[in-house]
């Protein structure tokens, strides 16, 4: 009977330090293995909506990183895995959500062009859609109306 209480303390202490762990890789702005770590703490609870959360808005910060740096694909691909761990509506995350596609929407918007080739058409074509889908998710969304109307 010791024997399982002294396992469930260990298990216990596992959980917490893989949080911690994670917390401390954030801090250090080592994202990827900080999702990681979060993943598997979710794989034990995953209802657990914090987690979820939280993963989510890693994976948004991932892509603001790479918007910054030009990497509009792989920008994307972290919006699609955060979105995955929460619901586009959910309030703690929906503004950060349209906040996200609208900087990413305007990023394509600029590299693409209207009247340009197919390739340049479709950059464009999917920066408004992009910025469309924010606004809808967030009519507070200012930034994402005034792109609009231009």
């Amino acid at each position: 009977m010791n024997y399982k209480i002294l396992i469930y303390a260990v298990l216990a202490l596992l959980l917490f330090s893989c949080s911690d762990d994670a917390d401390m890789l954030i801090k250090k702005g080592d994202y990827e293995k900080a999702i990681i770590l979060l993943k598997e703490d979710l794989s034990q609870d995953y209802r657990n909506t914090g987690l979820r959360n939280k993963i989510t808005k890693l994976y948004f910060t991932s892509a603001v990183r790479n918007i910054d740096n030009n990497n509009l694909d792989e920008a994307e691909r972290n919006i699609e895995r955060g979105i995955i761990y929460s619901s586009e509506s959910n309030p703690e995350i929906k503004d950060e959500y349209a906040d996200i596609l609208v900087l990413l929407g305007s990023k394509l918007v600029k590299a693409g062009d209207r009247e340009g080739s197919v390739d340049l058409k479709k950059k464009y074509e999917k920066g408004v859609t992009l910025i469309k889908k924010a606004v809808a998710l967030s009519e507070n969304n200012e930034k994402g109306k005034t792109l609009l109307s231009e």
